[in-house]
């Protein structure tokens, strides 16, 4: 009689523990992952290229003036395969900056020389694509004397060039 009452009581458990489980919102840790190819000029893939990914955090104007900031902040990288391609997964989703550069002298990095700095929105739950160029060209450093100071925006009194081939 005993054990009859104890089965009872832990169907009954089972059932409202069920019951309230299905009641309760789930939270659920919505990631994105980003995706693409590094190429070259002439459309080859681009072994090895480290592509640069960056989430800020977004600025707030709270009343009263004062800015706060929310989000996370995720300043990372990772290394393009033997085809060229990149994945990064389980990153929080927004708008991501990306860049790549190329182990090669003769590859001019996407970061500091071209228009191909790309923001992409990465939505929760998706995969963003974005193909990146390397352009080939050369640097080309230039020393400026300035020995009265005149100059005051240049850092090291330099300037450097990239040329496009």
């Amino acid at each position: 009689h005993g054990k009859g009452v104890n089965m009872k009581i832990i169907g009954f458990s089972l059932f409202l523990g069920m019951f309230i489980a299905c009641l309760v919102p789930r939270v659920v840790a919505q990631t994105t992952n980003l995706t693409g190819t590094v190429t070259d000029d002439n459309q080859r893939p681009v072994a090895q290229a480290l592509v640069l990914y960056t989430l800020s955090r977004e600025i707030v104007l709270a009343p009263g003036g004062s800015y706060s900031v929310r989000g996370p902040f995720i300043n990372s990288g990772v290394l393009t395969g033997t085809d060229g391609r990149f994945m990064v997964t389980g990153l929080p989703p927004g708008d991501y900056h990306l860049c790549a550069r190329a182990k090669t002298i003769v590859q001019l990095n996407s970061c500091d020389w071209q228009g191909d700095n790309t923001t992409i929105s990465a939505g929760s739950g998706s995969t963003a694509t974005k193909n990146l160029v390397l352009r080939t060209g050369t640097l080309i450093d230039i020393t400026v004397a300035d020995p009265h100071g005149r100059i005051l925006d240049v850092p090291r009194n330099g300037f450097r060039i990239g040329i496009v081939s």
